[in-house]
């Protein structure tokens, strides 16, 4: 007799009831290798600064009591031609604050099911537009995206570039990096260490990490002012910067790279380790030595110490930055969709009602969904 297993689903809404779920939260991630931006404390961090500007929608399922399934979602308000609506987005892509990737829902491998029921779940949540970006391209989100794509229909996004290096396993790490751009950094590093004008710096304790934080916000808020402004404009980007820098620095798993000339700082990366993986954050030049190529020092700087550390990929994180292939960085992408119910999937299938058009340009979304759908999954991170 086939035994069908014993699924409880929920909606977490609450930030008290989340931080309670830290052991079998972890214990999700790990199984399902999901990476440190769906930590706990990563996810914790996030709700704490910026749930006042969402509502939390976290599904869970449970398989005979032990928790199986997690997709931490948030839901905030918008309004398209003059139509309010609600977007439910992965934790840490919700709304204007951009900072995680490579999410999805987290699966204990062997309980695929459970998709179903997380898919179930997000039925019962307010929202009229899925849009989840940033995604793994890997078996498990196909599938996840499959099951929404039976349900409501989907519209792929075009995958985006999140380039990483794969670091030698032996010898110096300036291997991985492109010729031209390792000429470079060796011209440099030879020139200005004979001036003595040339500081490398690695920084693992909090009061250490904490003055970096604030060295990189300030190059980040001076370089960004004339070209639109920077997000740390907003002091909630500042405070939740700080939360992780301090989670980091407290659990050993992160530091600041800083490169000084002539006594200064003129470059500093924030990176996390996870597992073999280094993930290289945020980046902040100062543009008094940009003829000096700080950027690409500092990233040099960094991976000669995670390859010491045992780790094996340096992930560059969203975007096609030119530097980063310089770097010698692999093509590789992250995948999103958009679906519609509600108000504006009425909208959008009243196709002759004026307007409709700006309506898909504003959400993004691309008649693609069943070529995407075909296509085989790229090698995963």
């Amino acid at each position: 007799m086939l035994t069908v297993p014993d699924l409880q689903t929920r909606t977490v809404k609450g930030i008290e009831e989340i931080a309670l779920m830290r052991d079998e939260w972890d214990d999700v991630v790990k199984a399902s290798q999901g990476t440190i931006f769906r930590s706990h404390a990563f996810t914790m961090a996030w709700l704490n600064r910026f749930s006042d500007r969402a509502s939390i929608e976290v599904s869970v399922v449970q398989k005979d009591g032990k928790t199986v399934g997690i997709l931490p979602a948030a839901s905030h308000g918008v309004k398209v031609l003059k139509v309010n609506g609600r977007v439910l987005s992965p934790v840490g892509l919700c709304g204007a604050q951009n900072e995680f990737h490579n999410l999805g829902p987290m699966v204990v491998p062997g309980n695929d099911e459970s998709l179903d029921s997380l898919v179930r779940e997000m039925s019962k949540q307010r929202w009229d537009l899925l849009d989840f970006r940033y995604l793994t391209d890997s078996p498990i989100n196909r599938k996840f995206i499959s099951a929404i794509d039976g349900k409501w229909g989907v519209e792929m996004r075009p995958p985006d570039p999140c380039p990483f290096i794969e670091l030698p396993m032996e010898g110096d790490a300036i291997a991985a990096i492109g010729s031209r751009t390792r000429r470079s950094i060796r011209s440099s590093i030879k020139n200005l260490e004979r001036e003595e004008r040339l500081t490398f710096r690695t920084l693992r304790d909090r009061t250490s990490m904490m003055a970096a934080c604030e060295e990189h916000v300030a190059m980040h808020q001076t370089r960004w002012k004339r070209k639109g402004g920077s997000i740390f404009d907003d002091d909630a980007q500042i405070d939740f910067l700080h939360d992780l820098v301090t989670l980091a620095a407290d659990g050993e798993y992160g530091a600041f790279y800083a490169v000084d000339i002539d006594g200064m700082v003129a470059a500093q990366l924030l990176c996390f380790y996870d597992r073999e993986w280094c993930r290289a954050y945020q980046l902040s030049v100062n543009d008094h030595f940009l003829d000096e190529n700080p950027g690409h020092l500092v990233f040099y700087h960094m991976m000669k110490d995670v390859q010491s550390r045992g780790m094996h990929y340096i992930d560059f994180g969203p975007g096609s930055d030119l530097y980063k292939f310089r770097l010698g960085a692999k093509e590789s992408y992250i995948i999103g969709f958009q679906a519609m119910r509600g108000k504006l999937a009425l909208m959008r299938k009243a196709s002759t009602f004026p307007g409709i058009k700006s309506l898909v340009e504003k959400t993004g979304m691309r008649n693609k969904a069943a070529e995407s759908m075909n296509v085989p999954p790229r090698e995963t991170q």
